[in-house]
């Protein structure tokens, strides 16, 4: 009796050990005929059901071919407690790393996307599902930018196009969390239209500056809405000039340069007014300063640094005079030297 419950034991331990998948190897996926046909990795899996378990030890690469004219959106469905590596790579030769139940979609464009998955001896599951999507018949805007003057924008319905006397630079900022992985359903187009290279997504732009080689760069962001209620506009005062800027209720300005932005007493009109003023994200632990009307004579001067700062104004306005320069060299002002000479007698 005790050989045959060893034996029992035995299949029952190569049964449950071999019930996860294999996908060793590449494989190349071309979208179907139907377009509302998804493709769903494995394909006897979908959504309403829990990601499929692997088996261990193996590397597996998908090649997702995306047509000209079409996008693809990838839905990743990770349960592997942090263990083995999952990547999601744009055909721009960047990639990024899948997580555990981030569902929020990726969007690759023309002409491919590829997904590298390794693991080694952790058990975990692993499941996607990919559709194809041709772009919509939508708005266009053109916004035309000059050498100096920073524009910003936020996502919207239509294609954007952007045209600059040389180049093209989107910087990125967050107004809200450090990561807001919403802002990778976007892409970024080298030229005028999606038929321009692929130079990488919004998200991209937390950190890195995305420039184009041309003229013209295109943003589209695939019905993406983003913000907090607040309108952000920009300004930039030229080198040597000064500039006010006017921050109210529902309003946020955006300052972008290399410089600090050195600022002047305000002209304050709200009895109950509150500025605050970032540097770098909109976010409480970039906040620099809070003013307020009985404390903003003795909070100015003041100088804001980083590349990027914002204003917020709550319950009326205020207006700010603005230099690029320390005040003592704009209003030439002289600096004394006292020379003291002690004598001993």
């Amino acid at each position: 009796m005790l050989p045959q419950l060893l034996i029992s034991s035995c299949l029952l331990f190569l049964s449950v050990a071999s019930q996860g998948y294999n996908c060793s190897g590449k494989t190349v996926v071309n979208p179907p005929k139907d377009l509302s046909e998804p493709y769903y990795f494995p394909n006897d899996w979908n959504e309403s059901m829990p990601p499929a378990k692997y088996n261990q030890s193996q590397k597996c690469k998908w090649h997702i071919i995306v047509p000209n004219g079409m996008y693809a959106t990838a839905i990743f469905y990770l349960d592997a407690n942090g263990t083995g590596g999952f990547m999601f790579a744009y055909s721009n030769e960047r990639g990024t790393w899948i997580y555990d139940d981030d569902f929020i979609p990726y969007i690759s464009t023309f002409p491919y996307f590829e997904l590298l998955m390794s693991v080694d001896n952790d058990p975990g599951a692993f499941s996607f599902k990919v559709t194809w999507s041709k772009y919509p018949n939508t708005c266009q805007r053109n916004i035309t930018l000059d050498a100096s003057t920073p524009v910003p924008s936020i996502p919207d319905t239509c294609f954007t196009t952007y045209t600059a006397p040389n180049s093209v630079a989107l910087i990125g900022f967050s107004t809200k969390e450090d990561s807001d992985n919403r802002l990778r359903q976007s892409a970024v187009f080298e030229g005028d239209s999606y038929n321009g290279s692929y130079l990488g997504n919004l998200l991209d732009m937390q950190s890195r500056q995305i420039v184009s080689s041309s003229t013209l760069l295109t943003v589209y962001t695939f019905g993406l809405t983003v913000g907090d209620g607040q309108t952000i506009t920009g300004t930039r005062c030229r080198p040597g000039d000064g500039c006010e800027i006017s921050v109210r209720t529902g309003y946020t300005v955006a300052t972008v340069s290399e410089d600090a932005d050195y600022l002047l007493i305000p002209r304050w009109y709200s009895d109950n007014g509150i500025l605050r003023i970032y540097e770098e994200k909109l976010s409480e632990d970039n906040l620099l300063t809070t003013v307020n009307k009985s404390d903003y004579n003795y909070k100015f001067p003041m100088a804001v640094k980083n590349n990027v700062k914002f204003y917020t104004f709550q319950n009326g306005s205020v207006y700010i005079t603005l230099i690029n320069e320390p005040p003592c060299k704009i209003f030439n002002i002289p600096i004394v030297k006292l020379t003291l000479n002690f004598f001993s007698e």
